[in-house]
């Protein structure tokens, strides 16, 4: 919501003054002011996102929820990108396949994919 210009109050509360626990409010005990600040995005284009981040995405075999699920495409053929690891690997070993790579097996694609999410984690975790 603050992306499109309004306040939200009263998302997380705490039981006493003494405890240091924050927690979450319901979504309809919420306080939205609306056009407190400038906009980023407009309301549209929110919308859009906000469905398409609730879109289905399932856990992994290891039980964790890849967090940029659903959201990232191949820059050459637009298929879906799928998160490839194990449960022994180290992160660094972590990469990224094209859908059209896991069906045709083109090793040009795959060689991109991989070089593309190296360079975005680096660019994530250094801030750049």
């Amino acid at each position: 919501m603050d992306y499109v210009g309004h306040t939200v109050n009263f998302k997380t509360y705490k039981k006493s003054y003494k405890s240091k626990q924050k927690i979450k409010n319901n979504p309809s005990e919420w306080v939205i002011f609306e056009n407190t600040h400038e906009a980023i995005i407009d309301q549209d284009t929110y919308d859009i996102v906000q469905r398409i981040r609730d879109g289905r995405r399932r856990p992994t075999p290891l039980g964790t929820m890849p967090v940029l699920s659903g959201m990232l495409f191949c820059a050459d053929c637009g298929a879906k990108m799928y998160q490839v690891r194990g449960k022994d690997w180290p992160t660094s070993k972590e990469h990224l396949v094209c859908a059209t790579y896991r069906k045709i097996n083109k090793p040009a694609v795959r060689a991109l994919n991989y070089y593309l999410y190296k360079n975005f984690r680096y660019s994530t975790h250094t801030g750049i």
